[in-house]
């Protein structure tokens, strides 16, 4: 009697055990993105780094949760028509890794791009806003050079508050653009191009300003 008394403590001694231990824990990343991106689609720190190694388009929602680094490969141009969301927190902010030696860029054709305590590594780059296309940065840091190399234009509008960039900022705010810029702080900024459009600068320091 004794003995199937301990047989039975044993064997219930060990379902508790693997119940409580669970199910063996997965590795996270690299994830390796290289097609576009459609419906609701979900990056958490648990897969990063997501590593984008081709040209890709947003068509649907893009949600970036605190803690996520995003690596976007050599000359790799990110194009949204939907929405990207970067949702950063205070100490657990979404890194955006650019490559230092050959640019990669994002581009907004009528989509939203938002972004919050993000730091963007090496450099940011703005390819252009198009056809009521939205950015929004605040509460970020840039380490290097900001730039919208191209166009914002056709009742686009770019924002940008409460951020540190570490380089100049370069924008084309042309045709029917809508810049803001409240609470930056960078070298310089260099504006081109302002025709017909709109650019409000607010509590921001700029070493340098130039505008042609």
């Amino acid at each position: 009697m004794f003995a199937k008394k301990t047989f039975v403590i044993i064997v219930v001694l060990a379902v508790v055990l693997a119940i409580a231990s669970g199910p063996p824990v997965r590795s996270g990343g690299p994830t390796v993105i290289d097609t576009n991106i459609e419906g609701d689609v979900v990056w958490g720190p648990e897969g990063s780094p997501y590593i984008i190694t081709k040209n890709i388009e947003v068509r649907g929602y893009l949600k970036v949760l605190p803690g996520t680094v995003i690596r976007i490969g050599r000359s790799v141009s990110v194009d949204i028509y939907g929405t990207v969301e970067l949702l950063g927190e205070p100490g657990k902010p979404v890194i955006i890794h650019y490559n230092p030696d050959v640019w990669g860029s994002i581009s907004v054709y009528s989509g939203k791009f938002f972004a919050k305590h993000v730091i963007f590594e090496n450099y940011f780059r703005l390819k252009e806003i198009l056809n009521n296309g939205s950015v929004l940065i605040e509460n970020s840091v840039v380490k290097g050079d900001f730039e919208v190399s191209e166009l914002v234009k056709y009742n686009s509008t770019l924002t940008v508050r409460n951020t540190v960039i570490y380089g100049s900022v370069e924008i084309t705010p042309s045709t029917k653009g809508f810049v803001t810029l409240n609470n930056v702080t960078a070298d310089s900024l260099w504006l081109y191009a302002l025709s017909e459009s709109k650019v409000k600068i607010e509590n921001s320091l700029f070493r340098k300003i130039y505008i042609d």
